[in-house]
């Protein structure tokens, strides 16, 4: 019987013989190829190096820029945008699943936000893209 995975992060990416590729926290079945990825801890972008207080300063100083408002493409424009790249939105669905596994176990709340913004960029690099129009 092979042990739980006891570390945050530890993931199983499971590859069948179609090439399918699932992940879970939990062993792959039968068959499949299993690679044990890591994900990144839940520092929330913090570096134990610097201060707080200087990080705080520097990130309320980019939040302005970030939060503006961006104009909605014209419909002429979404018209004559090229169909996006299908690789792209594939691996971009791949790791929205593999995030949404990571939310629904158990983890801290460094964590849950870290992987909460990296399912938000990577559903927003998704619209961008445009995939699944």
């Amino acid at each position: 019987m092979e042990a739980k995975i006891e570390q945050h992060g530890l993931m199983r990416k499971c590859v069948n013989a179609e090439g399918k590729v699932s992940y879970t926290d939990k062993r792959c079945a039968t068959g499949e190829q299993a690679k044990l990825i890591a994900s990144e801890p839940g520092s929330a972008g913090l570096h134990p190096q610097r201060s707080y207080q200087q990080q705080l300063a520097e990130a309320s100083a980019q939040k302005p820029a970030a939060t503006q408002e961006r104009e909605a493409p014209s419909a002429a424009q979404v018209a004559l945008s090229p169909p996006p790249p299908k690789r792209e939105c594939v691996d971009l669905d791949r790791e929205i699943v593999a995030l949404d596994v990571n939310l629904r176990q158990p983890h801290d709340p460094q964590t849950g936000d870290y992987w909460t913004a990296q399912r938000r960029r990577a559903t927003d690099r998704r619209y961008t893209l445009g995939c699944g129009r």
